[in-house]
């Protein structure tokens, strides 16, 4: 938020606004092109979009898949986003970014290779069960499904995302 408010020439938050209220907004700020961010994720508000408040409409990022609205024109992904083979089950045109649909921080080290299992702390042969999501995506039922699953298979593991790490 801070990087985005340091390059741009304003920036108007909306988000205590009723969805009616912000869309008028928009609209009379006469915004040309509005992307969403968070289509069908918990943070999401498509009321707005759905209110028309602006001539282009494009959602990307926050939720890699389709919203199935009409009132969304276009969706920013990349070929595994949005497999050009699937094009006909989205109800956005997709506009095919070049390499990946998430830009990620160009500062962080790369490594050099990729790491064996042993190096990043996992058994060597054991299924391994990941998931690079948030935790407070995981919704009970499914960590319930984990457990089941790592009770059922000897010597498997879940490996989950925290805090920018990951964690065994």
């Amino acid at each position: 938020r801070a990087d985005l408010a340091t390059g741009a020439d304003r920036l108007v938050d909306l988000g205590e606004n009723r969805p009616e209220i912000a869309a008028q907004r928009i609209a009379d700020e006469a915004i040309d092109i509005l992307v969403d961010i968070d289509g069908h994720t918990g943070n999401g508000c498509l009321e707005i979009p759905a209110l028309r408040p602006a001539p282009i409409q494009v959602s990307w990022l926050g939720f890699p898949g389709t919203t199935g609205a009409d009132f969304i024109d276009y969706v920013l992904a990349d070929a595994v986003v949005a497999p050009p083979e699937d094009a006909a089950h989205w109800s956005e045109a997709i506009c095919r970014l070049p390499h990946a649909y998430q830009p990620n921080d160009a500062e962080a080290p790369v490594a050099e290779g990729p790491a064996t299992r042993t190096e990043v702390g996992l058994p060597a042969e054991s299924l391994v069960l990941a998931s690079f999501n948030q935790g407070f995506k995981i919704e009970p039922a499914l960590f319930r499904l984990w457990m089941e699953l790592l009770g059922a298979l000897p010597g498997a593991v879940l490996w989950q995302w925290s805090n920018g790490r990951l964690m065994e």
